[in-house]
């Protein structure tokens, strides 16, 4: 599965505090986002969130990741920014 989308749902969902609050956002079904982020939890070989009664936290692992997720996301958006303004110039 992309890296990178996993990460925006994973971040989504603890920015968020739910899988559904999450997927109103991002587009999916609730069942579509516990199914994602237990796929990427079986690659990268950890646990990464944490189901509550008020909805989903990070767990301690995650924690130490989420720095890197923040800078992956945000390198992501750059790379498309920049793409984006290189197809301009291409069409202007």
């Amino acid at each position: 599965m992309n890296t990178f989308k996993m990460v925006k749902v994973f971040l989504t969902s603890i920015d968020s505090g739910s899988f559904t609050r999450a997927g109103e956002i991002l587009g999916y079904t609730q069942s579509n986002l516990t199914q994602m982020m237990k796929t990427f939890e079986d690659e990268l070989g950890l646990p990464l969130l944490i189901k509550t009664k008020k909805g989903v936290e990070p767990t301690s692992e995650a924690k130490l990741l989420i720095p890197a997720m923040r800078a992956m996301a945000a390198q992501e958006e750059r790379f498309l920014q920049e793409a984006d303004e290189i197809r301009g110039i291409h069409r202007g």
